[in-house]
């Protein structure tokens, strides 16, 4: 069986792009949260020019936007506008019809974590998403 519990005073480390208040998921603290459609529901990339990939979505992603490899890791990512700041496939917090979403987009608010003292992945939500609520 595995260990489902995590330490409250683990701190989660890292930037990770969109997440601003990730909390390790647990049935204890998280069973009344909820995910609520909105009307402009990827304002969050709105202004981010760049997007990571996967392998498995250089085809349709290459039919959208350019596929460049960042830094030293060689990090793939959609590019989605020429200027820091500016997203040209999302207008009013909406993707056009045509365009595709990325997969690191379209799991927003949800992301895996290092647990760094257990040596695991935890499953978080980012809980200042304006589509998680309570009840």
């Amino acid at each position: 069986m595995t260990d489902t519990t995590f330490s409250t005073d683990s701190e989660l480390a890292g930037n990770v792009l969109f997440y601003s208040q990730p909390e390790p998921l647990a049935a204890e603290l998280h069973a009344n949260l909820g995910v609520n459609p909105i009307e402009n529901p990827y304002s969050f990339v709105a202004e981010s020019n760049i997007v990571p990939l996967t392998v498995t979505e250089f085809s349709a992603a290459a039919l959208a936007f350019p596929v460049i490899f960042m830094g030293e890791a060689k990090l793939p990512v959609a590019v989605m506008g020429i200027q820091q700041g500016q997203n040209l496939f999302v207008e009013n917090g909406v993707y056009r019809p045509d365009a595709y979403v990325p997969a690191y987009v379209r799991r927003y608010p949800f992301v895996f974590a290092n647990d760094p003292s257990k040596q695991r992945l935890l499953l978080c939500i980012d809980r200042a998403a304006p589509f998680v609520v309570e009840g």
